[in-house]
């Protein structure tokens, strides 16, 4: 969790900005400048509806690589998806 100007944690949501399916990961358009760490977990979403769980692997300053870790999950995930932080 990264925290807002008053200190208080602040939960990440991100956009999923790319998606492998064959290789089970996807991308997030947020990165370590904006307070992911690897070993990150998120939950991914459309709507309402929970689509599958990811955790961060890779990061740069702008970009975070998650494996996806819901069987299944990487068919439904697509670009434009909703990520958010899982728990602090």
């Amino acid at each position: 969790m990264r925290k807002d100007r008053a200190g208080e944690p602040t939960t990440i949501r991100a956009k999923v900005v790319g998606v492998n399916p064959d290789h089970g990961f996807l991308v997030l358009n947020q990165g370590s400048e904006d307070g992911v760490r690897v070993g990150m977990t998120f939950d991914v979403r459309r709507a309402d509806q929970t689509l599958g769980q990811a955790v961060t692997v890779m990061l740069r300053a702008r970009l975070a690589a998650c494996d996806l870790i819901s069987p299944g999950a990487s068919n439904a995930i697509r670009v434009g998806d909703l990520a958010v932080q899982r728990g602090p």
